[in-house]
């Protein structure tokens, strides 16, 4: 299936309607016309949209890099209790 632009379009909807000129064909034909048009202006949104959202997260993404280490990580150290750690862990153990 290929993607026609608005000219291919309505040439294969003509085509389809052929020298119809009843209520219906003008309606069916108007109403592909406002659809092509409706849809194709929502994937230009879509694309600012994304080109929006990705300019932000590369930003992000740059910033977490020059700013350094974040206050009070110290290297995600873990202040573990020995009390809470096991000591050895069977295969028994993955199942209780």
């Amino acid at each position: 299936m290929s993607v026609l632009n608005r000219d291919e379009f309505m040439n294969r909807v003509n085509a389809y309607v052929g020298e119809d000129t009843s209520d219906e064909a003008l309606s069916f034909i108007g109403d592909m016309s406002d659809t092509f048009d409706e849809l194709n202006k929502g994937s230009s949104e879509w694309k600012t949209k994304y080109d929006n959202l990705d300019a932000d997260w590369r930003k992000r993404y740059k910033e977490r890099f020059l700013s350094g280490s974040p206050e009070g990580d110290d290297k995600n150290d873990e202040k573990v209790k020995d009390d809470d750690r096991a000591l050895s862990i069977g295969f028994g153990d993955l199942f209780t």
